[in-house]
């Protein structure tokens, strides 16, 4: 088995030679693995954020959702028959975002964000 040592000796020797491009490719890659690391962190936060805004500027009552139930026992018959009912009524007011498949979540402002004040 060959030894390893004139081989790293001799990539150590060209490493001290070339060591300052040794160090900006090393710089290069955190900041590169860094901003890859950030981007669900952006794209959670900028999701968040458009959510506020959106809701912010919803009209009055558009978000509202009443439901009465009477105190009536169901039966599966009768409870397929009020749940059409609901869901006919979320539709008509939902307008055509009704039966769009939504994600929901929630978005956490970073410590960043929170320590510069930003209040939402």
């Amino acid at each position: 088995m060959p030894s390893l040592g004139p081989p790293a000796a001799l990539a150590l020797g060209e490493l001290r030679a070339q060591w300052r491009i040794a160090l900006a490719l090393l710089l290069g890659a955190a900041l590169l693995g860094g901003s890859l690391a950030a981007v669900p962190a952006v794209r959670e936060r900028l999701r968040g954020l458009a959510l506020h805004e959106a809701l912010a500027a919803a009209p009055p009552g558009a978000l509202e959702v009443r439901i009465a139930r009477v105190r009536a026992d169901l039966d599966r018959v009768a409870y397929r028959e009020a749940q059409d009912a609901i869901d006919r009524a979320v539709a008509g007011a939902l307008g055509g975002a009704a039966g769009v498949r939504a994600r929901a979540g929630t978005a956490v402002a970073p410590a960043l964000w929170a320590a510069a004040g930003d209040e939402d």
